[in-house]
């Protein structure tokens, strides 16, 4: 189970799933608002905690009693509310660039960003728009800035915009509430993983996993 991150949707995981499907069954769901599936009649669901409750009523439906969840960003947490509440329906996680600490720097960044309903005339528009909030990632060539703006962005009525509900800035903290501290404490949860396979995975510019937390997360599962 694919689970990606605040306003991405399934396109993200489109090579990890055809690079695992020909072993594995690779499940890759649009949250709730994002992607193919419906904005929401209440933008208050746009929370983990809904998510969660959709990908375990996904789950029922489909018939699979345990999975294993590569969660990206938000999914990261997804997969550690499951751990804390449905346990026995988790087969491992793998944390992409997710920990039970997100850095203060990292959610500053997105806020402005995330109740935004970008439009752009061209897909060339909306890659320049992309590497202009994207910083520090000269590494990557055009067809990667062309596959990060396509599963970012979707044409709709002659223009490129955002594949996401702009109302799910409703949700969001506040930038008092983040500067001031005031962040739920996740390590139960993902403490709640012992004994299931983990994997966490950083990225070199990564503001919203730090070291330190990568760190402690090993020493939790090493413990």
């Amino acid at each position: 189970m694919c689970l990606s991150g605040l306003t991405r949707n399934s396109r993200e995981f489109h090579f990890i799933a055809e690079h695992l499907s020909p072993a594995r069954r690779v499940i890759c769901p649009d949250y709730r608002g994002r992607g193919k599936s419906d904005f929401a009649d209440d933008p208050n669901t746009y929370t983990p905690f809904v998510e969660m409750a959709d990908v375990i009523g996904l789950l029922d439906q489909l018939g699979i009693g345990k999975a294993m969840v590569i969660g990206t960003s938000r999914g990261g947490l997804i997969a550690m509310l499951m751990a804390a509440m449905h346990r026995d329906r988790l087969a491992g996680v793998v944390f992409n660039d997710i920990g039970p600490v997100i850095e203060a720097d990292g959610l500053l960044r997105i806020l402005p960003y995330v109740g935004l309903s970008a439009q752009f005339a061209a897909w060339s528009d909306a890659i320049a728009g992309l590497k202009a909030s994207n910083v520090g990632f000269d590494v990557m060539n055009e067809a990667e800035w062309d596959y990060f703006a396509r599963f970012s962005f979707i044409e709709r009525d002659g223009f490129i915009v955002t594949d996401h509900d702009p109302k799910l800035a409703v949700t969001m903290p506040t930038k008092e509430q983040i500067t001031s501290g005031e962040a739920p404490d996740l390590w139960p949860a993902f403490m709640a993983l012992a004994g299931l396979p983990s994997a966490v995975i950083r990225g070199e510019n990564s503001d919203f996993l730090s070291e330190g937390t990568v760190a402690k997360m090993k020493q939790c599962v090493a413990g």
